[in-house]
């Protein structure tokens, strides 16, 4: 849930606090019935966690993660919810590969059979499993241990909307950071067992079909191009291709015995218009996150005044700005305007996130180097992604025209420092998002 680093400065601490508890009062608001730990929910300490989750009443379960001191679990290891004439048992397990501190991962083997053996005994209709392991994992871990009938998993970040079903176990995972919720519809079938998923085939049908013409154009393209660094580019995007098609779950064929199912995934955004009290308390914390709160004597004072920031200094060391840029290399910059990046601090602003420190400097120029930026407050012309966060600071290009004075073609490495398998659930492909801003 809260996403920290090793080593953090006291105000990105208290920021992730702040996040930590609105996604902890958020969660118990909506209703959920259950949640269950990760290794973000822990970063600061057992006691931390457990004291917001009895603050704002969240129904954290987890079957196998204990106080490092006594070896008692931090909390219940199941809850039994009764919708409609049914009764669910809802369990939880994490990882046994994630380290916590304060806390301790027992195997989730040995306390998943514990906890489906009771959950059976008090005669409960499906036994839901929340696993905190990665899809792949969670599983793994089912087939060891029979009885669950539902998993929704997390860790891995994969979004897997349609049912991955194994056996009598139908499992799904909504990415990560809370950007969206899985939905699951059922449709009880007197008697049924197991699960079936007819849409969710279809949709897996069609897509394993498109790969695979996408993966035979490819072949033709790469067997046509001469240039060898553009024909490389191409195998690199192949092989993606055919990971994915390798990848792809197709569920079994429907045969009228088991529980029909339908996932669907919810972006967590401000289309909800009909949350508004959830609306209400996002904004309530983001203007905690706001100039006035941030802890920066700049941020502070711009907030008491009425002066709008549009420059708050005259000089940025290397730095000297797109605008610079722009008079040697027109077409370079029309290119850039026409891309995300152009673009990147405006949407930052429009979610209120511009002073968020664990977001605003990797939707600026130069953030945290020498000249560069230095806080929320300090961005002035060095506002998006220019053309400087890639090819670097530009002033010894700019006053020699050396090609040796700047960065000429970035590495995936540099794309990576911003676009992390957290940010990004894994969605960013060099070699796919490469064409989308490369100027040739």
């Amino acid at each position: 849930m809260i996403f920290g680093r090793p080593t953090v400065s006291d105000r990105e601490a208290q920021q992730r606090k702040i996040k930590g508890e609105l996604l902890i009062e958020a969660s118990a608001r909506m209703g959920v019935q259950a949640l269950t730990v990760g290794e973000g929910d822990l970063v600061f300490g057992v006691d931390w966690l457990v004291g917001m989750a009895a603050k704002h009443g969240a129904p954290y379960v987890s079957a196998n993660v204990v106080r490092s001191d006594s070896g008692a679990l931090i909390f219940p290891e199941s809850v039994i919810v009764q919708v409609g004439p049914r009764r669910y048992g809802i369990t939880g397990v994490t990882g046994h590969d994630i380290a916590l501190q304060d806390g301790r991962v027992e195997d989730p083997i040995a306390a998943l059979t514990r906890v489906v053996a009771r959950l059976q005994a008090d005669k409960v209709d499906f036994i839901v499993l929340l696993a905190h392991t990665g899809l792949d994992e969670a599983k793994a871990l089912v087939q060891l241990v029979p009885g669950v009938d539902l998993v929704f998993a997390g860790h891995s970040r994969r979004h897997q909307e349609d049912a991955v079903i194994s056996g009598s176990t139908a499992l799904f995972e909504a990415g990560s950071r809370g950007k969206h919720v899985g939905e699951v519809r059922i449709d009880f079938t007197e008697g049924g067992h197991g699960w079936a998923d007819e849409a969710g085939r279809d949709r897996a049908l069609a897509q394993k079909e498109q790969l695979e013409r996408q993966l035979r154009r490819y072949d033709e393209q790469i067997a046509a191009e001469d240039n060898e660094s553009a024909k490389q580019r191409l195998v690199r995007v192949r092989d993606f291709t055919k990971t994915k098609i390798e990848q792809t779950e197709i569920p079994p064929t429907d045969d009228g015995k088991g529980h029909r199912l339908r996932g669907r995934r919810v972006p967590m955004n401000r289309d909800i218009v009909d949350q508004k009290e959830l609306g209400a308390l996002v904004d309530s914390y983001l203007a905690i996150l706001g100039p006035g709160n941030s802890g920066n004597k700049l941020e502070d004072a711009l907030a008491k005044s009425d002066v709008r920031r549009v420059e708050v200094r005259d000089s940025y060391g290397d730095y000297v700005t797109a605008r610079a840029c722009m008079g040697c290399h027109k077409e370079e910059h029309k290119d850039w305007m026409g891309t995300s990046h152009s673009r990147a601090y405006a949407g930052l602003v429009k979610d209120q996130r511009h002073f968020d420190l664990d977001c605003w400097s990797c939707h600026v120029t130069g953030a945290g180097t020498k000249g560069g930026p230095t806080g929320p407050g300090d961005v002035g012309p060095l506002k998006n992604v220019q053309c400087e966060s890639c090819h670097g600071s530009g002033r010894a290009h700019s006053l020699s025209e050396a090609k040796a004075d700047i960065v000429r073609s970035p590495t995936e490495a540099l794309c990576l420092t911003c676009h992390t398998e957290e940010q990004t659930e894994g969605r960013f492909i060099y070699s796919e998002y490469l064409p989308k801003i490369d100027h040739r």
